[in-house]
């Protein structure tokens, strides 16, 4: 948090000229009220006292003060000082709007607000750069650096540098000689600063592919910190974590595992970081163009409610946009407050993960898409209608993804809490079916464990019930069945939480359980496409050799529902779980005709979203690398595989890792044992296109 030490007191032109004749003496009269000055004043202190919330009101009167000249110096101070306060107190849109309309005569008007001024146009960086913005933050950050003011100055070359970083020009390097020319080196905090400069070097150069340089000004950084000790800061941790990761990009693998275990990574029990609510990846097509053999170490830190803060790349060998996909990824992770409260305060702060990109189509899509994209495409239109500065339906894929056009500042979060604020504002304005679509969408696209989502979405079921109570839209029924299904969907997860560290079997079983009386709902039960959904979901809990007759009954009513058209990725979900069923029995002939009646190549079949049934992960405790296993680390590695006909994996790759590094190897060979239910398909070739699980590492 940035806070302004604000110019004295601004000098307000009088509302009227003095009189040259004495007036006579004013009858008595109430207290008069607060002058302009004051009320400026009054919301200055108020703001440089930390109290923005307070102060934002204040403002807010000032600007529409008719003895506020427009576009005079007193109206400039008041959009700055008014714009900063929502900027920090979260609004950042709406405060830099404002900032903007004023600090252009701020700058003009001279040294009396050149301290304000270097410190708003700091703010605005880092603005930019927490929404990876970055032709804005080299903006902001260059003008920043012009400061008078010595410690802005090498504040805003710091991050000038950072936000360069990833260039691949050396900017960022000259950057960095521009600050340490201005240190001595003779005092403790100079010292300190050097140090700083010096790991932030490393890493560019890192990035820069100069590792055996960065090595050695790692080296330097930690000597100057006082080398490795018991104790550490978060700063230490980060320095002793870029050194080891400069290690191992030089071979010298048994150095980089010493400075990793004066981290901490590895050596948390009972990690909490494998069971997020929600942790995806980029993928390796479309924008930025990512390649398979690209990857990243993206720090972070997570809060109290599981979501994710202070994001940033650290390291990537590929462009800013590379680096930025990276972390928009990460900004969107999730995890549970109670699983999170398992993590030491101290490693919540500040963690690092190894990140590759997806080979997974775009066009995959699981069982709940189709019912997603319909809902969607009702709901989507009526929540955005008259939001101002709201995403557009474009901005996110008819699943709830962000789609191809998708600015790429738009965090899922943000989408989230922007489409609940739309709710309260249509309801507001007592526009009841579009505050139900957009508390609808909230729900569906929340992946926060914080029970919100449940409540989005039945307080959407509300409302669009309300709006259309006897249901004469068409459209009506559909929309509440698929929030029914979700909200169902929602409802269970939470009771039942999610598999990792599970049996299967008992998790299915208790999903089944709080699945099941959905298949009665009248509300589902109206709709083909919810219907089939919640049935299929059902039926796909189970293992194709193990399925009984009534959840293969459930899958043959689906196959066979004539209101989702021929083709419907439902019903062919459907067929191919059959057929696999019946290969499983040795029924081939009946397995050919249900693969068939698909109208799917096999090579579509792959991409079709039917992830065969887990049946047995291959590992043993040999696959334990040998120097984690001394050195007490303990991890886990996300991995991304295809599934063949008979069940054995195929090209398999990381995707997340913790501790970088460290695991990686050894996951890949673990995955590479992994076996599947054999799934039909006519000539055995690829059953199932990039589908992923999760490695743990856990020190016996």
């Amino acid at each position: 948090m940035i806070r302004l030490r604000y110019a004295a007191a601004l000098l307000l032109a009088p509302a009227y000229a003095a009189s040259a004749e004495v007036p006579p003496a004013p009858a008595p009269a109430a207290a008069a009220a607060p002058t302009l000055q004051v009320l400026f004043n009054t919301a200055t202190e108020t703001a440089a006292s930390g109290h923005c919330d307070a102060a934002i009101p204040l403002f807010a009167a000032l600007a529409v003060d008719p003895r506020v000249k427009a576009g005079s110096l007193p109206a400039a101070a008041i959009a700055v000082r008014h714009g900063r306060c929502l900027m920090e107190t979260g609004a950042e849109q709406q405060g830099a709007a404002l900032v903007l309309t004023g600090l252009p005569l701020l700058e003009a008007s001279g040294e009396g607000f050149a301290e304000e001024v270097s410190n708003i146009t700091m703010m605005l960086g880092m603005a930019a750069f927490r929404r990876f913005d970055h032709d804005a933050a080299v903006t902001w950050f260059t003008r920043a650096a012009a400061s008078t003011d010595r410690a802005m100055r090498l504040q805003a070359l710091v991050r000038l540098a950072q936000a360069t970083q990833f260039d691949g020009d050396g900017a960022a390097l000259l950057v960095i000689d521009k600050a340490m020319a201005e240190l001595t080196d003779k005092t403790p905090d100079e010292k300190g600063s050097h140090a700083n400069l010096l790991a932030l070097r490393g890493r560019v150069l890192m990035n820069l592919g100069r590792d055996k340089e960065a090595a050695a000004d790692l080296r330097r950084a930690l000597d100057l910190s006082g080398g490795l000790t018991l104790k550490a800061s978060l700063s230490d941790v980060a320095l002793r974590s870029d050194l080891a990761q400069a290690m191992l990009l030089i071979g010298k693998r048994d150095e980089a595992r010493k400075y990793l275990a004066y981290t901490g990574a590895g050596r948390i029990e009972e990690s909490p970081f494998a069971s997020a609510t929600y942790m995806g990846v980029p993928g390796c097509t479309g924008e930025p163009g990512l390649r398979p053999e690209d990857s990243a170490v993206v720090e972070f830190a997570i809060g109290t409610d599981g979501q994710v803060a202070g994001v940033q790349t650290v390291y990537s060998r590929g462009t800013f946009a590379a680096a930025r996909a990276f972390a928009e990824e990460v900004r969107d992770w999730t995890w549970s407050p109670a699983s999170i409260a398992k993590l030491p305060p101290f490693y919540r702060n500040l963690i690092r993960v190894e990140l590759h990109c997806s080979t997974a189509s775009g066009e995959v899509g699981g069982v709940l898409t189709p019912l997603r994209k319909a809902f969607n495409r009702w709901a989507g239109p009526l929540a955005w209608n008259g939001i101002a500065g709201g995403p557009s339906p474009a901005a996110i894929g008819e699943d709830g993804e962000r789609g191809d056009a998708a600015p790429v500042s738009i965090a899922r979060k943000q989408v989230v809490e922007t489409l609940r604020a739309a709710g309260k504002r249509h309801l507001a304005a007592g526009e009841t079916r579009a505050a139900g679509a957009a508390f609808g969408l909230a729900g569906m696209y929340d992946k926060a464990a914080d029970g919100r989502s449940l409540a989005d979405l039945t307080q959407a079921i509300a409302l669009v019930t309300a709006a259309d109570p006897q249901r004469s839209d068409p459209a009506t029924g559909p929309a509440l069945a698929a929030l029914r299904v979700f909200q169902l969907g929602n409802a269970t997860v939470a009771a039942v939480g999610i598999k990792v560290g599970r049996s299967r079997d008992a998790w299915a079983k208790a999903m089944e359980a709080g699945l099941m009386p959905g298949l009665d709902d009248p509300l589902i039960t109206a709709d083909a496409l919810a219907l089939g959904t919640l049935k299929v979901s059902i039926a796909t809990l189970r293992r194709a050799g193990t399925m009984g007759p009534d959840k293969a009954a459930l899958l043959r009513a689906v196959a066979d529902d004539s209101r989702l058209e021929e083709g419907h990725p439902l019903r062919q979900i459907a067929l191919l779980r059959l057929a696999s069923v019946a290969a499983a029995a040795k029924q081939y002939q009946e397995a050919q005709a249900l693969f068939t009646k698909t109208g799917l190549t096999e090579q579509q079949c792959a991409l079709i979203g039917d992830i065969p049934r887990l049946k047995s992960d291959g590992a043993t405790s040999s696959d334990y690398p040998l120097e984690a296993l001394r050195m007490g680390f303990e991890g886990w590695v996300k991995v991304e595989y295809d599934i063949d006909a008979g069940g054995r994996t195929a090209n398999q790759r990381a995707l997340i890792a913790y501790p970088p590094f460290v695991f990686v190897d050894a996951a890949k060979g673990i995955a590479r044992a992994v076996r599947y239910d054999p799934t039909y398909r006519p000539s055995g070739t690829l059953a199932c296109s990039a589908t992923s699980e999760t490695v743990r590492f856990i020190n016996p």
